[in-house]
């Protein structure tokens, strides 16, 4: 184990017994405060498709090479591509982050957590907003046996319908996600938050809900918090590289 996976691990050790493990909800001011920024219409991207990468928390420029890019709000780089089957996403900040991905499909709304686990928190959408249906139950990849990693990795990927890798794995601030497509419509939003410095960056720049609640990207889901999808970006899978 290297010094850097050490110095992160004892850090988000701390940060999820301080913060993902309490029974009180999210504070209303962890939740930005919406403003009167219009909402594009058309909040959607091609994304183009190649060749599944290796998750291996490494972007390597040969793997990704072609894939749509963003600029993700206060610093860092989003890439997406597809291959027919999985969305894939690669996220380069400045150190190893906290990963948080709000995903809907159709009527279901997640939010996927990668840090030094990985966790699914649902929510369902009622009268009075969304309400949660599941709390994080988190998943931890063996870290001395790589062919039990991988058959936990894939039997997650197969219940879950989704992957990402966590703290200590490949390049320092670099994190990859896999994501079931959907037959119908995808959405997503995505924060990259990093629990040394207490720095949050966001994609798409205009996200104003709950996505960037504090409590939830640090793995504590709120009961009922206030989701904005027509805020997060519709996914259009191109057909052809």
């Amino acid at each position: 184990m290297d010094n850097r996976y050490t110095i992160v691990a004892a850090v988000m050790i701390a940060l999820i017994l301080l913060v993902g493990c309490g029974a009180a909800e999210p504070t209303a001011t962890a939740t930005p405060v919406p403003t009167d920024t219009p909402v594009p219409e058309d909040l959607s991207i091609d994304v183009p498709r190649r060749s599944a990468p290796v998750l291996d928390g490494t972007l390597s420029p040969d793997e990704w090479a072609g894939a749509h890019e963003a600029d993700l709000t206060g610093g860092g780089t989003l890439l997406l591509m597809h291959d027919g089957h999985y969305l894939y996403l690669g996220l380069r900040g400045e150190s190893d982050s906290v990963g948080s991905i709000c995903v809907i499909r159709g009527n279901e709304l997640a939010v996927l957590h990668s840090s030094m686990g990985v966790g699914t928190a649902e929510y369902k959408q009622t009268e009075e907003g969304w309400r949660r249906t599941r709390s994080f139950v988190w998943t931890w990849w063996a870290a001395t046996d790589d062919s039990l990693a991988q058959q936990q990795q894939a039997e997650f990927l197969q219940e879950e319908r989704w992957l990402a890798t966590t703290f200590g794995t490949g390049s320092t601030g670099e994190m990859e996600y896999q994501i079931a497509l959907p037959e119908g419509s995808l959405r997503i939003a995505v924060i990259y938050f990093a629990g040394i410095d207490e720095k949050t960056v966001w994609w798409p720049a205009q996200l104003r809900d709950s996505c960037r609640n504090t409590s939830l990207i640090q793995g504590r889901a709120g009961g009922m918090l206030g989701f904005h999808p027509e805020q997060w970006v519709a996914i259009r899978p191109l057909a052809n590289d």
